[in-house]
């Protein structure tokens, strides 16, 4: 008997819904990540690409646990950040995100080879060399990347 092979199941790492950050600056109120939703699966392989102040940072701080969102959730392997308090919190950062602080933990989570194999990966799919919108943008941030990584 033939049947359809079986898909690969994808199991949901990171779910945010409805995820925005605000930070007060005097009197202005500057939304950071405004209304963010997004589903991260298993084998997944993302880029977090935008221009200097367009959220990345605060969005990789967020799914960390080093910052809350203003509103919305974020779910990592089914668990809500929002309800653990500093000590889970320490403990998700050092046994899921592999970080035991900010400066160095963010070194060691993006090792340096991922910035080759970023650029591999990228150069595999036409998108390091082969656009000239790619040509563009992906140079100046790979090279801050490493620059920031070799600091």
């Amino acid at each position: 008997m033939v049947g359809t092979p079986a898909m690969p199941s994808t199991q949901t790492l990171i779910h945010a819904e409805h995820v925005s950050r605000d930070y007060r600056l005097g009197e202005a109120v500057i939304r950071a990540v405004n209304d963010l939703s997004l589903e991260i699966c298993s084998g997944e392989f993302l880029a977090l690409l935008g221009s200097s102040g367009s959220g990345k940072s605060t969005l990789l701080n967020l799914m960390a646990g080093l910052d809350r969102p203003t509103s919305g959730a974020i779910h990592v392997r089914g668990q809500n950040l929002a309800a653990l308090d500093s000590q889970g919190l320490a403990r998700y950062r050092r046994e899921t995100v592999k970080m035991s602080s900010f400066h160095c933990g963010w070194r060691k989570l993006i090792a340096r080879s991922a910035a080759g194999a970023l650029r591999r990966r990228l150069s595999a799919c036409g998108l390091a060399s082969g656009s000239s919108t790619a040509r563009a943008s992906f140079p100046a941030a790979s090279n801050s990347a490493e620059r920031w990584l070799a600091r």
